[in-house]
């Protein structure tokens, strides 16, 4: 695991850009199966924005050439990608979303009990925002003036660059925004320190913060970030830093345990003016269709662009084919994607945001079996007079499906806990995404999703906002701009109910799982709102238990790889995970 660490600190020049891609399909075939030295990797003026599309593609790709090829070593190249594996470390590990397979990493994730030992899927992670990290710094170490110099860059390339160079320090910031937030205290390198052997210093998460904090300031006011709405689709521009530094803000008291609310509030106001607009249809935003679909591209603030045909992941194909099962025998037209996971289930807990009164429903029941539009639409005394809103965001499948997940072991327990359909590989008319081939024959794009992921769009921009001004009122809060966004959401869901007049910290939290469940938010969420640890707060098989209990604090940062901590004599481990490793 050492020469692993190494690997990514030697062999990256000679990795920088084997991606040809444009950032509207990200075709990413490579250039020539070769490795070359950094200087002929850069030898022409199309190599400049071949690497930095290398590094935008380690968001959502395992390796080089296709879905199974991998880039880090010890972890399976289907799970591999960031995006993969960050969604199921703030997923699974929620009051969200339970994962009935047992594949190798995952029940220790939806039980709490992850330790010492090498998860695939926490190292995964891991090593991947490392390694990103270490791109990021190579480009960085290439596109200095002197090595421009070097090369004979003429002025025009030049110009451009620096605005490469820009996006490229902001996707830095991004993997140590996740690594601060997930890791608490990592290994901390740039571009300035060298290269080979070189072992890095730890950095405590206030560190971090810090440099975090100056790096996406410095962006926010420079020239060579590209203004809000005027980069290709795909790329960042100043309306992602703003929208960085306000989740950064707005989780401050958790990193450096110094509220930053009206900091949080400035950001998000300037994302929320700065031309966005809320896609009219909530489920549009998760279609195939979502990054040539107008509407939904307006809410848009930073995807991870995905093409069944060029950017095939299995990162996006788990988020379509992990909520479905053989209890939908028509999932194929019902999702676009040819294959079933049988794994993604909500919660009863979660289920509760969008149904409050299903517990008067249940009564003394086992469990709940039955299709949530019958006893929603029965007048007769079924769920329907417990049920206070109606909301479109409720995208379940329900018919033959149990509450509450009381079984949570193996495919045949699919059928406890709610599937949602929210992602899917279909477009606004219905049919998959296709293309033409040479023939003329039209091929359908089942097996990889065409969806683009949105890492950010404007709606958290709403509750970031609205959470910071109600955290800052230190009660109910009336703040004019949170409630006349917080009402947008809700006539874009819409709920029957009559406009919010004022607002809490708790409809906050219930509102926030309702617009963002399912987008790699809630366990940062669960944190900063108090209810992941202890026991104030369960669902289903918190602490791998029924119906669930107590998880101790120290959970709220996950360990640094055994094997790291090995390799570097820099490090330390995370408070607590001394006395963990018998709990995996």
């Amino acid at each position: 695991m050492k020469l692993k660490y190494i690997l990514l600190t030697i062999l990256f020049p000679a990795m920088t850009i084997l991606f040809a891609s444009c950032f509207d399909d990200l075709n990413t075939t490579p250039l020539d199966p070769k490795l070359y030295t950094a200087d002929k990797a850069y030898s022409t003026p199309e190599s400049y924005m071949q690497g930095l599309a290398k590094l935008y593609a380690a968001l959502g790709l395992s390796g080089q050439s296709g879905p199974a090829s991998a880039e880090i070593a010890d972890v399976d190249a289907g799970t591999s990608p960031f995006l993969r594996t960050f969604w199921y470390m703030q997923e699974f590990t929620t009051d969200e979303v339970t994962f009935t397979q047992s594949d190798p990493g995952c029940p220790e994730l939806s039980y709490n009990t992850y330790s010492t030992l090498n998860n695939p899927i926490i190292s995964g992670l891991y090593y991947r925002l490392l390694f990103t990290i270490t791109m990021c710094n190579d480009y960085l170490k290439q596109t200095t003036d002197e090595r421009l110099n070097d090369r004979g860059v003429d002025d025009a390339l030049r110009a451009n660059i620096q605005y490469y160079r820009s996006e490229t320090r902001f996707l830095r910031a991004l993997m140590y925004y996740h690594a601060m937030d997930m890791f608490g205290n990592t290994p901390f390198i740039t571009e300035n320190d060298p290269i080979g052997t070189y072992l890095p210093p730890q950095r405590s998460r206030a560190e971090l913060y810090s440099f975090i904090e100056s790096e996406l300031l410095e962006l926010s006011d420079d020239p060579h970030m590209t203004e809000p709405r005027q980069n290709e689709y795909g790329r960042a521009d100043k309306a992602a830093v703003w929208m960085l530094l306000s989740r950064l803000y707005l989780n401050a008291e958790v990193y450096i345990q110094t509220p930053k609310y009206d900091e949080c509030m400035k950001y998000a106001r300037n994302v929320i003016s700065a031309g966005y607009d809320l896609c009219p249809n909530y489920a549009e935003l998760f279609m195939a269709d979502n990054g040539e679909n107008t509407d939904a591209r307006k809410e848009m603030i930073f995807t991870i662009n995905f093409d069944g045909r060029w950017t095939q992941s299995y990162a996006t194909q788990f988020l379509v084919a992990g909520s479905r099962g053989p209890n939908d025998p028509n999932f194929t037209q019902t999702s676009g994607i040819s294959k079933s996971f049988k794994g993604s289930r909500a919660t009863l807990t979660f289920v509760r945001h969008f149904y409050p009164g299903i517990d008067d429903f249940l009564g003394t029941m086992d469990d709940f079996l039955g299709t949530m539009d019958e006893v929603v639409d029965d007048g007769n005394g079924s769920l329907g007079k417990y049920v206070n809103t109606l909301d479109n965001r409720a995208i379940f499948f329900t018919p033959t499906c149990h509450l509450p997940m009381s079984k949570n072991a193996g495919s045949s327990t699919f059928i406890y806990g709610w599937p949602s359909y929210k992602w899917t590989n279909l477009t606004r008319e219905g049919i998959p995404p296709s293309y033409t081939d040479e023939n003329g024959n039209v091929i359908s794009l089942t097996e990889y999703p065409s969806l683009d992921y949105p890492l950010m769009r404007l709606a958290e921009a709403y509750l970031n906002y609205a959470e910071a001004a109600v955290r800052k009122s230190g009660g109910t809060c009336t703040d004019a701009l949170a409630l006349e966004k917080l009402n947008e959401l809700r006539h874009r869901a819409k709920i029957q109910a009559e406009d919010l007049s004022s607002f809490t910290l708790d409809y906050i939290f219930g509102e926030r799982s309702r617009e963002l469940y399912w987008e790699a938010f809630r366990r940062t969420d669960l944190i900063r709102f108090g209810k992941y640890s202890g026991n104030d707060y369960t669902w289903e098989f918190k602490n791998g238990t029924f119906p669930g209990s107590a998880v101790p604090k120290y959970r709220e940062l996950f360990p640094i790889p055994a094997s790291d901590i090995g390799a570097n004599p820099n490090l330390t481990q995370n408070p607590g995970y001394d006395n963990a490793v018998s709990n995996q």
